[in-house]
């Protein structure tokens, strides 16, 4: 028998961005991991944004704080000083 070992835990907050590593995590109500895909980009008609209908989607990264609740979208090739800096909260 193989023993099984977790080697890594990797989060999506944002959908469609970049994955997060993170030590431990917990379940949410909804039985999946805690801050996995709570928060999804949409247009502004309301539509869903993703890398395959939004290249330039792939651009932004997002800078995490779970311990705040929060997050920072950042695009890509920028500077964090002078970076425009978007705060989310849930």
């Amino acid at each position: 028998m193989t023993n099984a070992r977790l080697a890594e835990i990797r989060l999506h907050p944002i959908k469609s961005l970049d994955a997060v590593s993170v030590r431990e995590s917990r379940i949410g109500p909804g039985g999946g991991l805690e801050f996995d895909r709570v928060w999804a980009l949409y247009s502004a008609d309301g539509r869903w944004v993703n890398g395959k209908s939004t290249p330039a989607i792939h651009q932004i990264y997002s800078s995490n704080d779970f311990n705040r609740d929060g997050l920072e979208l950042i695009r890509r090739g920028y500077a964090m000083i002078g970076a425009r800096k978007i705060r989310v909260k849930k």
